[in-house]
């Protein structure tokens, strides 16, 4: 068991979020049928989706999913759109979709909700996520996995002043929500505050505005909750034995590569349009178990991309065999991990990064 595990558990039904807009709606329908897929026996989610204008059709779409043996789960629409329209600016949005900043408004959209769990759409859940709402937050206002590590070269910490004894950069695909204390310090505003102020060092646009607004108020997932398609393979590529790989032990990095709780697919090669990575199997043996529509044949597939399916399989076969090595090593087992270390500004104070 977790050694930060709350003594007295969250009784679901659990809330979880998403946001989307029309285009959106293919990839959002797996993320969906995987994180009902997942869920145990016990678990029931109340799922919410912030909307920019999704039809009445897809909505429907989406509601079949949760029907049949899904449907203790509850799910719902919210109409993000006017928050949106007085919220988001256009330089705001630049090259994503506005929704993307519909999770900073998510306090205000679910008014009842105590605790959620938001997930972009380019997500496949591999586990049951119950476990993330039984964890003690220790007062931190979000949960994440962080994406790089805190130094002087990260252009992270030097765009948006993150001090670097604090852990590093953290991915917002991801969030485990105490919406209470986002209530209580007003903590949208102040994440919005800053992309008012400094909106020429938003690269990552609301990622980057959250970073900057909350970087010690954060409590650290185990990174199999945010786990990036391309990290195994660029992993092993650095040296394994090393004590830290960007934010991550190594020991983690092997936790997560072999029994990740979410895939988040990141980039532009998306899983649905075409995708070499090591990760990208897991997700089409899901379309293929799903059955849902739109999915095949899929867009850009030529004589070309198959050939770098080709090539590539011998490197991940051999990649896996590196990773599956280090498992036996280092005794790694598939005992669901949950979080280490704490919240950031208590990290920050033991010294970054942590002793063994």
């Amino acid at each position: 068991m977790d050694s930060n595990l709350s003594h007295t558990p969250i009784h679901t039904p659990y809330t979880i979020v998403f946001a989307s807009n029309e285009k959106g709606v293919l990839p959002l329908s797996l993320a969906l049928w995987s994180l009902l897929k997942r869920a145990s026996d016990t678990t029931t989610y109340d799922v919410y989706i912030l909307s920019d204008g999704i039809s009445p059709e897809s909505q429907k779409r989406l509601q079949d999913i949760s029907a049949g043996i899904h449907a203790r789960h509850q799910l719902n629409f919210v109409d993000a759109g006017p928050v949106l329209d007085e919220k988001i600016e256009e330089k705001y949005a630049f090259y994503l979709p506005r929704s993307a900043w519909a999770r900073i408004f998510i306090p205000d959209l679910i008014p009842h909700a105590t605790r959620a769990l938001y997930v972009d759409i380019d997500i496949l859940v591999c586990d049951d996520c119950a476990p993330l709402f039984e964890v003690d937050m220790q007062g931190a206002a979000i949960g994440a996995v962080y994406e790089s590590a805190s130094s002087e070269e990260n252009r992270a910490n030097q765009r948006l002043d993150i001090p670097v004894n604090y852990p590093g950069y953290f991915n917002s695909g991801v969030l485990l929500m105490d919406l209470e204390v986002f209530r209580r310090d007003h903590l949208s505003e102040r994440v919005m505050q800053f992309a008012a102020d400094y909106s020429d060092k938003l690269e990552a646009k609301d990622q980057d505005a959250l970073n900057a607004a909350l970087y010690q108020r954060v409590f650290r997932l185990h990174p199999r909750w945010n786990w990036h398609d391309g990290h195994t393979r660029r992993f092993l590529k650095a040296n394994p034995d090393n004590r830290m790989w960007k934010s991550y032990e190594p020991r983690e990095v092997v936790e997560a590569s072999l029994y990740p709780g979410i895939l988040h697919f990141i980039g532009f090669h998306k899983p649905w349009n075409y995708n070499h990575r090591i990760m990208r199997k897991k997700y089409e043996d899901a379309i293929r178990e799903s059955g849902l529509p739109g999915f095949f044949p899929i867009p850009g597939w030529n004589f070309k991309t198959w050939l770098t399916r080709i090539l590539y399989a011998p490197m991940y076969a051999l990649t896996w065999l590196k990773i599956q090595r280090l498992a036996k090593k280092w005794g790694v087992t598939n005992e669901p991990k949950v979080t280490t270390w704490g919240v950031a500004e208590d990290i920050s104070r033991k010294g970054w990064p942590p002793q063994a």
